[in-house]
């Protein structure tokens, strides 16, 4: 799957990282590392400071692309101009929770999710499962157990 982030979207949604730390774009880099799965790709979009740069900087990691917008363009704009000019958006999913964006992201038929609904799910997605089952609990175990507690010693 590939996922287009609204950057300060979500990292506004995440509890252990705040938009005023001065460090946020590399706290939140790290921790989706930790959650990444194999074959996964994640765009972070965030929105471009420099006056001086007038086009989107890119920087590729393993199983994600940082991009900050150029001064010129929004991270929004940004990700709904891709979402509407995107050919094949069949494995795409954008994650925001900017009603515009969702919004377009529907006119355009992509899925979407919430910020919040995404790092939920991200990080209880990638733990994976251990394999193990709980066992059938029938009204027998219930009550053998029940029994064993009740009786005085």
């Amino acid at each position: 799957m590939k996922f287009y982030l609204d950057g300060y979207n979500v990292i506004g949604q995440a509890n252990h990282i705040s938009l005023t730390d001065s460090n946020k774009i590399e706290r939140f880099i790290e921790w989706l590392k930790k959650y990444l799965k194999k074959g996964d790709q994640l765009v972070i979009i965030f929105d471009g400071k420099n006056k001086f740069v007038d086009f989107p900087t890119t920087q590729k990691l393993p199983g994600m692309t940082i991009i900050h917008t150029p001064a010129s363009q929004s991270a929004d704009d940004y990700i709904k101009d891709k979402v509407l000019t995107k050919k094949d958006t069949s494995n795409l999913v954008v994650v925001s929770s900017d009603r515009d964006i969702l919004f377009h992201a529907k006119k355009a038929k992509v899925k979407a999710m919430r910020s919040a609904d995404f790092l939920s799910w991200f990080c209880h997605e990638s733990m994976g499962s251990t394999g193990k089952k709980s066992p059938n609990i029938t009204n027998e175990h219930i009550e053998y157990w029940l029994d064993a507690f009740n009786q005085e010693s």
